[in-house]
């Protein structure tokens, strides 16, 4: 078996899905999603520096750590998607 295999999202993989977002709007983009959908959106921070980790983009990463009782993933992927400042 797979160690992250599991039979619903966030059951054995625990980091949060990864949500890439404009280094000026991740604090509105963070409120909206928690308020939204609930859970911890919280930044990723670099391991081999001070600060935030920075993508090829140049943008930020929200790890978000969702709350189990979601199941309309469709309807996050796109609530999420309408987030001004979400890329």
């Amino acid at each position: 078996m797979l160690r992250k295999e599991s039979p619903h999202l966030g059951q054995r993989y625990t980091k949060g899905v990864p949500i890439e977002v404009l280094p000026l709007a991740y604090v509105p983009v963070q409120r909206k999603i928690e308020d939204l959908f609930g859970g911890r959106a919280e930044l990723r921070m670099a391991k081999m520096k001070a600060g935030p980790l920075v993508t090829d983009n140049g943008n930020f990463i929200l790890d978000w750590k969702f709350p189990p009782a979601l199941s309309d993933w469709r309807a996050v992927n796109q609530g999420i998607s309408m987030i001004p400042g979400e890329h």
